[in-house]
């Protein structure tokens, strides 16, 4: 886990979901994050070369590259020397999923629906 005086302000929600996409930002914008998106995990790599995110808010089960292989994917860039770290939190459903998001690289996991309160806690305050 990060340090607690750690402050983010960008976070990176991917999700194929559109409702839940749409959800978890206006979820992370009325707690005063800045929000991007992407719809899997190869928008994601995309997105965090282009801009990279202070933290990504991750969907395990997505089309064409899930959760687990992006969250690989971004820690071996931020092994490179490619992308600075940020923290990653895997969101699923699947509660026996865990160890594998966290065995990938992923900070900590979330079930679904979303516990705001303990988000907000991961990722710390945004000032």
């Amino acid at each position: 886990m990060y340090p607690e005086r750690a402050r983010t302000r960008c976070v990176l929600v991917v999700e194929d979901d559109d409702l839940n996409r749409l959800l978890a930002g206006e979820l992370l914008v009325e707690a005063g994050f800045d929000v991007g998106f992407a719809k899997d995990g190869i928008e994601a790599l995309e997105r965090c070369r282009q801009s990279a995110p202070d933290a990504v808010l991750m969907d395990v089960n997505m089309p064409r590259m899930n959760g687990i292989e992006a969250a690989r994917s971004l820690r071996r860039m931020q092994r490179d020397g490619e992308l600075a770290p940020f923290p990653i939190i895997g969101t699923t459903a699947d509660a026996a999923r865990r160890e594998g998001c966290l065995g990938a690289g992923m900070n900590d996991v979330l079930l679904k629906p979303l516990d705001l309160e303990r988000l907000l806690a991961l990722l710390g305050p945004t000032d």
